[in-house]
């Protein structure tokens, strides 16, 4: 078959994709419902790019609740009926006879937090896997032929399943109706497609960047529509960051207040020191940098608690502040108007931190004193959504911020490391701080 100039001149030009672009990120109970309703097809090729570190679940899915229903699934470590391996690309499909299954997985983990291009090709009774564009595992024999094992009734959705949802991120999403080899894969898979190409019956590049549905740029025009938990991932801007390493604090990018018998030094971390053994103290120190009150907020720390503190002093904390923020100037120097101030609150015991307070929030946490902890805090500007990650997802709580606390704070923002104790000798460390904020 002959093709038309403009045909090779607009297929020539590479359309890259890759570390950058805008993908859908899925979490939570989050998944994309699209209007597309595969009928049954005994070849196929499904694609995507995707990004994760969850261990099971689907990227994409025909979901007929329950594996005797007849379903899809592509994803990773999925469990239903077959047992693979955590973290591995797998496929599996159910049907068309009420259970039959059949399924295959790759021979190494893909939810290693970078970027991958996958893909499954069916070719009647062989199951192949492709990965970065090249061929992993093939299998032959499977008793089930055919891309989809349910009748056209139900849906294709993006990043859940009866299996389970998959966190994570997803982008380029192409369905064919015919076989697609591994070279014709590795040479279109950094390239936006035009939608009209041979055998392609369904396509979510998932590049709009905004809004809550993704457009299917095939002829079919199966568009897709978020649920509560799916977002675009907006590729974050470092604000600010200070690694502490050294024994001096920076000036220039710091403020300290000292309490007396209060100290702030630098050991290859900033400690914030207690040390009055008959009365009050407190030390903070906050950003010289300051930014707008816009978008998505995350700031992430590491943090060594002390282990002996008064039981009503929990103040170790980190906050948002603004140039009209007023402190107790009397006892601890604490922040006490105009401020968002979450207490990584103590106890009266020596050995675990117990809980995180913002007024009458509490995320209760059972965390080892004595060794290091990573914190990720998140605070959206525009909805006033605020949620802690402690320990990659150890422990996770989501509240909202106060409204009209935060609407009094004039001006930009800048953001505190603060404690404070009574009769005590402690320190409060941190590390590795980064500020980013997604637009």
């Amino acid at each position: 078959m002959r093709r038309s100039l403009n045909d090779i001149r607009r297929n020539s030009i590479p359309k890259p994709f890759g570390p950058g672009n805008p993908m859908i990120y899925c979490y939570g109970t989050g998944c994309v419902n699209t209007t597309f309703k595969p009928t049954r097809m005994t070849n196929g090729t499904i694609e995507a790019w995707v990004r994760t570190t969850d261990t099971s679940g689907p990227f994409i899915s025909q979901d007929a609740t329950g594996w005797n229903n007849l379903d899809t699934l592509f994803g990773v470590g999925l469990l239903n009926v077959t047992s693979f391996t955590a973290g591995h690309l797998s496929f599996e499909t159910h049907g068309p006879t009420s259970g039959v299954s059949n399924s295959i997985q790759s021979t190494y983990a893909i939810n290693d937090g970078d970027i991958h291009h996958v893909a499954v090709v069916v070719e009647d009774t062989t199951y192949s896997l492709i990965i970065d564009g090249q061929l992993n595992v093939t299998e032959t024999g499977k008793t089930q032929s055919g891309l989809w094992g349910s009748v056209a009734s139900q849906v294709v959705q993006l990043a859940t399943g009866n299996n389970g949802n998959c966190t994570g991120y997803l982008a380029e999403v192409r369905i064919w109706k015919t076989v697609r080899t591994p070279e014709q894969i590795r040479a279109y898979m950094h390239r936006r497609l035009n939608g009209d190409e041979t055998g392609l019956i369904a396509y979510w590049p998932c590049d709009e960047n905004e809004g809550t549905r993704i457009i299917d740029k095939s002829i079919n025009k199966n568009n897709g529509t978020f649920s509560s938990t799916v977002e675009w991932n907006r590729t974050p801007v470092v604000l600010f960051q200070d690694t502490f390493v050294g024994s001096i604090l920076d000036t220039s990018k710091w403020t300290t207040n000292i309490m007396p018998a209060a100290s702030v030094t630098v050991s290859d971390a900033l400690q914030l020191n207690n040390q009055n053994s008959d009365g009050h103290s407190g030390a903070q120190v906050r950003t010289n940098f300051i930014f707008p009150k816009q978008g998505i907020i995350k700031i992430s720390f590491d943090w060594l608690p002390h282990k002996s503190h008064y039981s009503s002093a929990e103040r170790p904390y980190i906050a948002l502040l603004c140039t009209e923020s007023t402190r107790d100037t009397t006892y601890y120097g604490i922040l006490n108007s105009k401020a968002i101030v979450f207490r990584i609150a103590g106890d009266s015991d020596t050995n675990e931190r117990t809980a995180i307070r913002y007024e009458g929030y509490t995320l209760a946490i059972n965390i080892d004193e004595t060794i290091w902890h990573n914190v990720q805090w998140t605070v959206n500007c525009d909805t006033l959504a605020t949620s802690f990650n402690l320990d990659n997802g150890t422990f996770v709580g989501n509240t909202g911020i106060s409204s009209l606390v935060f609407a009094s704070m004039n001006g930009d923002l800048a953001f505190e490391f603060g404690t404070c104790d009574y009769a005590q000798n402690n320190t409060e460390s941190f590390r590795n701080l980064v500020i980013k904020r997604i637009y």
